[in-house]
């Protein structure tokens, strides 16, 4: 992003990456109480530091004020250490004293319930007679951290220890608990990269994730943002915030807290967050290019890879190894997650065998033994061989052992990436920690173990992109949506239907302008033998009736109907079945039976955090057993679909198994357009759609929706009182 074209960075972010001044509010006398002022004088703020105590004179050495409006010149940060029942006058006086940044860190606010609402009222008051003047972060936070401005504005839980020099290297954080925040901080802070810029948002009563991700992308000193959340107040703030990220070239990797029934009612109460469903949350993020790690360790595993690659995007890798142990098992390690083996160019391959003692096989993993392990001259020609090899897109060396090595070994690495232009790894298994940390401080991504460097490649590898352009896709939409869904959807919502049926739903989708089965409806045996006479053999008959949503739990199905006997015999037998469980209404619809193809899925639900969400995978009778789905917002793009359908575990499926149709995204791409914008147009009264299964036809160049269901929600048409 061109600085010229840039905002101005926040008044209240310049102030907190930038600090000359703080005030401390609740300033104690008391050294175990007085975490901020120690921390800020331990590392070495320049600015000013004003303890503010009423009824203290002198504390640590610096002059107290009664009260932040006494301070002398302007402040820039204010922290806020006093009870949750006096932050809100404490607040309303740094509103008068003009400050930019407020952190308040009380517990006692929304996360404990209704009590701790009414504490925010008189907080969010004095905030809003600032009109943007003044700030805040938290309540519920531990602090912030800046390098840029040596300020440690929250308690390290440390009375003795101390970190050495703090380092920036790019790195920013914004999480919604301290403790994480704090640390992912202390550990960075002794490897590579390390955090420089660290904001534990707390409660988000006024500043946010998203305003701190917006300012961060603003920040030409930050390049890559880490999150950890436990669920977002404002998803779309976060989703517009993170695709300016992308945009801006700055990957974001988050780590949510929450991802089990049991952790998000845990992190409801932790900091008053609304969690949805997890593979919704997976979904979204993956639309906008958001990385997602499962632990702590992982996440900053990640940070190591993107630091250094922040576009890593490549699949084939070359394994060069002084172990064949180390070799399997860094197959195994990275192949699991989808990377694959890169063959060697002959005319490479004829080169390592000159360079390798005869003994050993040259191939991939490459296993140099005593030559490798040792850092002899064959380990520089075999890693300039692999980066110069046109199958590989990444070079992994694994070691292991060889404490007396390590340090030459990891100098002879260090020299020889200045001359290769492909991302470069190293694992080093069971040392003392000398190579991985001279490694690291050279910028060359280190791990200790060959999982972790494989779980933290698959999270950090950018998407597939696709090789062509979005298709042009002609709108086919019968009619306006947003005029001809309400009127199809009047009768049904009068009735208080639970749901459309089969027939009504594919009427929908035929509205988007989704091509559906052709089909009749019927009220007896004669009937249905003459429809399904004008509609070709073989057909299909299905039961229907008013609320029936689940056919095939009363066997209400019927395939393969071959003439007029079997069509009228099989009639009969599911009109019967509605004599039998007493369903009024119900007559038969009568389908083209279509010749076996891809079964896929497609539907609507409305999720906790995101609103309405569209999901697409695989179908059918299997939809269950094989689990396979991507869920997105009705916004998709073109190529955010592309990544979604390359995320399906069953790309040999989809790829045309055996006799099964191939399914390319240039084919579903315009259903799945249509589908999103039929579902922008949906009321609020429509609560699912379901089109299961979505038939990619033999010849894969046509897609047709089978059956389908959608289901109401009457609730959502009456205001509370």
């Amino acid at each position: 992003m061109s600085s010229s074209l840039q905002k101005p960075l926040p008044a209240w972010y310049v102030a907190a990456t930038q600090a000359r001044s703080i005030a401390i509010i609740g300033a104690s006398s008391n050294p175990a109480k007085n975490h901020y002022q120690e921390q800020l004088t331990i590392y070495g703020f320049k600015g000013a530091i004003f303890p503010i105590n009423p009824k203290e004179t002198t504390i640590g050495g610096l002059k107290v004020y009664a009260n932040i409006l006494d301070v002398p010149e302007p402040v820039d940060v204010a922290l806020i250490a006093v009870p949750a029942q006096a932050a809100a006058q404490a607040v309303r006086e740094c509103v008068q004293a003009g400050v930019p940044l407020v952190y308040v860190f009380a517990l006692g606010f929304s996360e404990i319930g209704e009590e701790g609402r009414q504490r925010e009222v008189g907080i969010r008051e004095a905030l809003a007679s600032a009109q943007g003047r003044t700030r805040m972060l938290g309540p519920n936070g531990t602090g912030i951290l800046s390098v840029r401005a040596q300020m440690v504005a929250t308690p390290l839980a440390a009375r003795t220890a101390r970190l050495g020099e703090l380092r920036d290297n790019g790195v920013a954080m914004v999480s919604q608990s301290g403790l994480v925040s704090s640390a992912s901080f202390i550990t960075s802070q002794q490897g590579f990269p390390a955090i420089g810029t660290s904001f534990a948002i707390g409660n988000e009563l006024d500043l946010g994730v998203a305003d701190v991700i917006d300012a961060l992308v603003q920040d030409d000193a930050c390049t890559l943002i880490l999150c950890y959340v436990e669920g977002l107040r404002q998803p779309e703030r976060f989703i517009a915030a993170a695709r300016r990220a992308g945009e801006a070239g700055k990957p974001i990797v988050l780590l949510k807290g929450g991802t089990t029934s049991a952790g998000a009612e845990a992190a409801a109460t932790h900091t008053a967050s609304l969690s949805g469903a997890d593979h919704v949350f997976s979904g979204v993020l993956a639309q906008v290019g958001v990385r997602r790690a499962d632990s702590v360790a992982h996440l900053l595993d990640v940070t190591k890879v993107l630091a250094v690659y922040p576009r890593f995007a490549g699949r084939r890798f070359s394994l060069l190894t002084g172990s064949g142990g180390l070799g399997i098992m860094g197959v195994d390690s990275f192949v699991n997650h989808g990377f694959t083996l890169a063959g060697w160019a002959p005319a490479l391959a004829q080169r390592l065998r000159k360079a390798l003692p005869t003994f050993l096989t040259v191939g991939n993993p490459l296993d140099g033994a005593g030559d490798f392990a040792w850092g002899r001259p064959s380990l520089r020609e075999s890693i300039l061989c692999a980066d110069q090899n046109p199958d590989t897109d990444f070079i992994v060396l694994a070691f292991g052992g060889m404490l007396d090595a390590e340090a030459s070994v990891a100098e002879e690495v260090r020299s020889i990436s200045q001359t290769i232009s492909k991302p470069l790894f190293v694992v080093w298994v069971g040392g003392l920690g000398t190579a991985i940390a001279a490694l690291d401080r050279a910028g060359i991504p280190a791990f200790g173990d060959l999982r972790c460097l494989g779980d933290a490649l698959a999270a950090s590898v950018a998407p597939r992109a696709l090789s062509q352009a979005a298709p042009t896709t002609q709108d086919n939409a019968a009619a306006d949506l947003n005029i001809a869904v309400p009127k199809l959807l009047e009768s049904a919502l009068a009735s208080k239907s639970t749901n459309l049926d089969e027939v009504a739903s594919k009427t929908l989708l035929k509205l988007a302008g989704i091509a559906v089965i052709e089909e009749a409806v019927a009220a007896d045996a004669q009937e249905a033998a003459l429809e399904a006479r004008k509609i070709g053999y073989p057909v299909v008959m299905k039961l229907r009736a008013p609320g029936l949503m689940h056919k095939s739990e009363l066997n209400a199905v019927s395939l393969n109907i071959k003439g007029d006997d079997q069509a009228r015999e099989q009639a009969e037998r599911l009109l019967a079945i509605a004599r039998g469980q007493s369903i009024a209404g119900a007559d038969v619809v009568i389908q083209r039976q279509v010749p076996p193809g891809l079964e896929l899925l497609i539907g609507m639900h409305t999720d906790l955090v995101f609103g309405r969400v569209i999901t697409f995978g695989m179908g059918g009778v299997l939809t269950e057993a094989l689990a396979d789905v991507q869920c997105f917002r009705p916004d998709v793009s073109f190529a955010e679909f592309g990544r979604a359908l390359a995320s399906l575990h069953h790309q040999k499926l989809l790829a045309g198994y055996r006799n099964l149709p191939a399914a390319s995204v240039e084919v579903l791409w315009p259903v799945v357009q249509r589908f999103a914008a039929l579902v922008r147009s949906l009321p609020a009264a429509v609560r699912e759609v379901d089109v299961n299964p979505l038939i990619v036809e033999p010849g894969g160049r046509s897609v047709v929706a089978v059956d389908a269901l959608v289901v109401l929600d009457h609730s959502s048409l009456h205001t509370p009182e």
